[in-house]
């Protein structure tokens, strides 16, 4: 034995000063230290896994285990665990576990356990320590959620821009068509012009004696007036395809709008082979 007063001994050299270090740690450490026995009950505790056990004084978990502070299942897996550790040597680290207390609290811990040996590295029983992450899994159960958000998100975003890619389409189509229809309205106005000539012409010839005595000039000219006005027709639609559709009221001489709606029911017969129009 040494003659140095423990007092003068450096600090955790002695089984008291051990102790005191001990003593300090489970005091103070914010996490959950435990030890048990080869049954799995608690032969020590940290104050804070006192605290988490709701009870007043670390002393009042010796003799304790498990089935005594947590839901049934949760035990029963804690303790097959630590009778695996004594059987096998191998110990756990860092396993996140769920929480559940008889009392209704839940939370979240990362475990570790190991053997426990006496001063002859027999077996006596584990010891452990469980740090609570409950905080740190919420946020990553939040962020969880919050990418799953995005992503529905970014699929929304994905469908919109899709609609929109297709809606510019059908602008970019519609335009197309309302150049080609401006172009169709401009081509029927300028053959309605010389169909006015041709039109008169018709008329003028029509009523010439000479073309009147002949039955075969009449039969032409009433061939061409007929093929005239399928083409005025024509026209017309085409002009009226471009024109917006909007109801306009307006004046009109009523002689001539039944005269083109005679000839518009007139087109719709097909004049027989050989024969004028009648």
């Amino acid at each position: 034995m040494s003659d140095i007063p423990d007092s003068e001994m450096p600090l955790g050299t002695t089984a008291q000063h051990q102790l005191i270090l001990l003593r300090c740690l489970l005091e103070n450490i914010p996490d959950r230290i435990f030890f048990k026995d080869r049954e799995s009950r608690f032969i020590c505790v940290s104050r804070a896994e006192a605290e988490y056990f709701r009870l007043p004084d670390p002393a009042e978990a010796t003799g304790k285990t498990d089935f005594d502070f947590f839901d049934k299942e949760l035990a029963q897996a804690a303790f097959d665990d630590e009778q695996r550790i004594m059987r096998t040597g191998k110990a756990i680290i860092g396993q996140v576990e769920k929480k559940k207390l008889l009392d209704g609290r839940t939370g979240w811990a990362l475990i570790s356990k190991i053997l426990l040996k006496d001063a002859s590295g027999q077996i006596i029983g584990t010891c452990g320590i469980s740090k609570d992450i409950t905080a740190l899994k919420n946020a990553e159960d939040a962020l969880h959620e919050a990418n799953i958000e995005l992503a529905g998100q970014k699929s929304q975003l994905e469908q919109a821009l899709s609609e929109l890619k297709a809606a510019q389409q059908q602008l970019i189509e519609l335009e197309n068509i309302q150049w080609i229809a401006r172009l169709a309205f401009c081509v029927a106005h300028e053959l309605r012009n010389p169909h006015n000539i041709l039109n008169m012409g018709i008329e003028y010839l029509s009523s010439e004696p000479s073309v009147k005595a002949n039955a075969a000039s009449e039969e032409i000219l009433a061939r061409m007036k007929e093929a005239l006005h399928r083409s005025d027709d024509v026209i017309a639609a085409l002009m009226d395809g471009v024109v917006s559709s909007s109801l306009k009221i307006e004046s009109s001489e009523i002689a001539r709008t039944l005269e083109l709606a005679l000839k518009m029911m007139k087109s719709k017969g097909q004049p027989t082979a050989g024969k004028p129009p009648v």
